[in-house]
């Protein structure tokens, strides 16, 4: 059992801003090899321009991260409308 702390905040990344923190990610990631999956721990980690998602590869997998950059985002259902 775990304990989490989970909340939501303003944005602090513009657009461009964000784009670029997501390219830097994904470098970061390439160059350290690290075993990621998607949200629930299978499939592909997600990188995009406007939200990053991702977690442990299973058995690994255990709290997701979950950025929707300038969208308000629900875990695994996707962006809030």
């Amino acid at each position: 059992m775990g304990w989490t702390h989970s909340w939501v905040r303003d944005t602090e990344l513009d657009e461009l801003a964000f784009k670029a923190a997501v390219h830097d990610c994904q470098i970061v990631l390439l160059e350290c090899g690290a075993q990621l999956a998607g949200f629930d721990g299978t499939g592909i980690p997600i990188f995009e321009p406007d939200h990053i998602v991702f977690n442990g590869s299973d058995p690994a997998s255990c709290e997701p991260f979950v950025n929707g950059g300038a969208k308000p985002w629900r875990g695994a259902g996707g962006p809030i409308p």
